[in-house]
């Protein structure tokens, strides 16, 4: 199968996608932990785009660890100018994603650091 081009239109009709299928990214809800639903899910909106549902994934996946880069270069940046500046990420898809920010840690795990959180939405 070829590589599939990805165009912003196709990009912003797949968030647009995920957003309206809760399944696929908030670990709060019990139907998050349903693997064949999210998989009848991700094959639902491949037929949308119409392409595979591997690639579909694939471009998730890549979405969101994007999105946590993002993320973390916000909460990592040092700001020489005060306190009160903002600062925003410049990636054109940042701001449709960030329904996915806030749930993205939400299992708990055990080991030596207290509190440590992992991070994980798309893996079905």
């Amino acid at each position: 199968m070829a590589d599939v081009v990805w165009d912003k239109q196709k990009t912003y009709k797949l968030i647009e996608l995920i957003e309206s299928s809760p399944e696929l990214w908030n670990c709060t809800l019990k139907e998050y932990r349903d693997r064949q639903l999210k998989a009848k899910c991700m094959e639902t909106i491949a037929q949308k785009l119409e392409m595979s549902s591997a690639e579909v994934g694939r471009k998730l996946h890549n979405l969101r660890c994007q999105m946590n880069s993002e993320l973390r270069k916000i909460k990592n940046k040092k700001s020489g100018a005060g306190a009160d500046e903002t600062v925003k990420s410049s990636w054109e898809f940042f701001d449709s994603l960030k329904f996915m920010t806030g749930i993205s840690e939400c299992v708990k795990t055990v080991g030596t650091v207290p509190n440590a959180f992992v991070s994980y939405l798309f893996y079905y």
